[in-house]
C-alpha cells in the first residue's frame, strides 16, 4: 500500500471513529439526564432509533427522530438549543453518530446519553411504550 493510500485509509478510519462516539464532555449520565428532566429544564431528548423501537420503549417525554431523518428535521432548529440524543444501549453507536451529525451542523449544546433505553429502564426511570416493564 503506498503512502497516500495509507493516509486515506487512516483518515477514513479516524472519521468513522469520530462519527460514532462522543467525547466525554459531550456525554450525559442517566442520573444527570434524569435530574435535568425532573428540574423542568428546556431540553429536547431524541430517541434516534427506528419508530418500531421507539414505540416499544423510550424515555418518557422523548421524541423519535430516526438517525436517517435527523439532519432534515434539525435543519431549522436554533443551533444553541439543548439536545440530548440516545439509542438502545451502550452497545449501540447510533447516539454517538447522531451527536456527531448535529455537531457538524454547528449545534453547540448537544449531549449523547450512551446508556440508552436499556440502562434507563434498569435504573427504574420512567419509560413509555408498549414494553414498559422494568424487567
Amino acid at each position: 500500500m503506498n503512502e497516500s493510500m495509507l493516509g486515506l485509509v487512516t483518515l477514513s478510519f479516524c472519521t468513522l471513529i469520530t462519527q460514532s462516539t462522543a467525547v466525554a464532555s459531550d456525554r450525559i449520565s442517566a442520573e444527570d439526564l434524569h435530574t435535568l428532566l425532573a428540574s423542568g429544564s428546556e431540553v429536547l431528548v431524541i430517541n434516534t432509533l427506528d419508530k418500531e423501537y421507539f414505540d416499544d420503549c423510550h424515555i418518557a417525554g422523548s421524541v423519535n427522530i430516526p438517525l436517517d431523518s435527523l439532519e432534515k428535521a434539525a435543519a431549522d432548529w436554533n443551533r444553541s438549543r439543548r439536545i440530548v440524543v440516545y439509542c438502545a444501549s451502550a452497545d449501540c453507536s447510533v447516539s454517538g453518530i447522531a451527536h456527531a451529525r448535529l455537531s457538524k451542523m454547528d449545534f453547540t449544546n448537544v449531549q449523547a446519553y450512551e446508556g440508552g433505553t436499556k440502562e434507563w429502564k434498569k435504573k427504574g426511570f420512567e419509560v413509555e411504550g408498549t414494553s414498559t416493564s422494568n424487567n
